[in-house]
């Protein structure tokens, strides 16, 4: 039995990590980030994009932690 959830939290482990580096997901909390903020010398999309950097090494370095790859 142990065998078998071990399985099972692995699979959801690795869905969870997967859906945590999705372009989707790391989007939607780069615009959240941007609409909270206001960069001299930066419109909305490049707000965006600057953000969408920093969550990109932050979902990285949480998926690395949780024993995942980088992407």
């Amino acid at each position: 039995m142990k065998k078998f959830a071990k399985k099972i939290i692995a699979v959801f482990m690795g869905e969870l990590m997967a859906k945590i580096q999705s372009d989707t997901f790391e989007t939607v909390l780069a615009k959240k980030l941007a609409g909270v903020s206001n960069i001299p010398n930066m419109n909305e999309a490049e707000e965006i994009s600057f953000y969408k950097d920093i969550v990109d090494a932050v979902t990285d370095s949480v998926v690395e932690v949780m024993g995942g790859e980088a992407d």
